[in-house]
């Protein structure tokens, strides 16, 4: 059996079910695309069907490696396609999901701190210096590349959104102003780009619009295929998560979740959490007509059309929650699995390295990958 042994700074663990082959990661099936699994940012798998409640007690490592890096640790969560996982940091490496092993590795003109996209056999990457750029996924041979202004100091391009043959990312090119830019996902050219007052820390796309949420609580719904602005909203502080599920987009603010219709941005409803003395850090994830927050050491499950509490559990508090198969996941410095329709703990074992940054849950073909 494995054992959780010594993790390394930014090593990247695969839990599998000791029942199954140890090449799991290698079915087709496999998909964990972009940030948050999709444009939409729902954190939610709906093709896993291998890792559920019945099981996932089991859970174990079957490896962790030290990907090629320069940076202390890796800020950005892995995509996955098939049998090959795609990650960036200071280079695009891409790794067979069954060991580990590098398949190959291209440095960047930068680092990143965001999560890259695959569509139609190509990887999308942000870098710290501006670039946008796009890579084949079997090779790792840059296709183009995409220069847009970014403020020295800041992080570069956000993770990209990719829908419907275009790519989108929001970025900082001056001191208190954001952009949003859509780019072809064929040339990287730019089709059309919109600035905004303040910065942009959140966007989500859905082919009716994009919304994009600010530190300052503004929250902006954009025609994603004019950049057109369609409204504009507020909320009472700063937004931490945005994701959107048929004609509803969720936004995460402080101790509030507000649920906003999706075409002209009036208020469906707002929730504030009991007794909350923390804070939400962490955007949502959406799942069997419920949302679910990890924040202020709790996980939350909400109604996702009145916006009632339906239920709530301590938690470790840390990155976004991941839904798939009927179970919630959270991770800090242990991962956190619980049932998603009551909440029951199923899974809280450390992580080995307390000194871990880790990124959200990615689950697929039988698979929890962290980094």
């Amino acid at each position: 059996p494995f054992s959780l042994g010594i993790l390394a700074v930014a090593a990247l663990i695969v839990p599998i079910l000791p029942a199954f082959g140890s090449d799991v990661g290698a079915a087709g099936a496999a998909q964990w695309p972009e940030y948050r699994y999709g444009p939409a940012r729902v954190g939610f798998n709906p093709s896993e069907s291998t890792i559920g409640a019945g099981n996932v007690g089991t859970l174990v490592v079957a490896w962790d490696r030290k990907m090629p890096k320069s940076l202390n640790t890796i800020l950005a969560s892995p995509v996955i396609s098939g049998s090959t996982m795609y990650l960036a940091e200071t280079s695009l490496t891409a790794v067979n999901t069954a060991n580990g092993r590098v398949r190959w590795s291209v440095n960047g003109p930068g680092y990143t701190e965001s999560t890259p996209a695959i569509d139609g056999g190509v990887i999308f990457a942000s870098w710290s210096n501006g670039d946008v750029g796009a890579y084949s996924a079997s090779t790792g041979a840059l296709k183009w590349s995409t220069a847009l202004p970014t403020e020295v100091g800041q992080n570069g391009p956000s993770s990209p959104a990719v829908r419907n043959g275009v790519v989108y990312v929001t970025n900082i090119p001056s001191s208190n102003h954001s952009a949003v830019y859509a780019l072809d996902e064929t040339t990287g050219r730019i089709l059309w780009s919109d600035t905004f007052t303040g910065y942009a820390l959140y966007s989500t796309v859905i082919p009716s619009v994009l919304v994009v949420g600010f530190g300052d609580g503004t929250v902006v719904g954009i025609n994603p295929a004019s950049g057109a602005e369609l409204w504009s909203a507020s909320t009472p502080g700063a937004v931490v998560g945005v994701a959107i599920q048929g004609a509803t987009t969720y936004v995460v603010e402080a101790c509030k979740l507000i649920a906003f219709n999706s075409a002209d941005g009036s208020t469906r409803w707002t929730s504030t959490t009991p007794g909350c003395t923390g804070y939400f850090y962490t955007g949502p994830a959406i799942a069997y007509n419920s949302v679910f927050v990890d924040g202020d050491s709790h996980m939350y499950a909400f109604d996702a059309t009145t916006g009632v509490l339906e239920w709530s559990t301590s938690s470790e508090g840390g990155q976004e929650p991941t839904v798939a198969n009927g179970v919630v996941y959270g991770v800090s410095h242990d991962l956190q699995a619980y049932d998603a329709a009551s909440g029951a703990v199923l899974l809280n074992t450390p992580l080995p390295g307390s000194d871990l940054s880790l990124t959200d849950v990615d689950i697929t073909g039988g698979h929890i990958f962290l980094t």
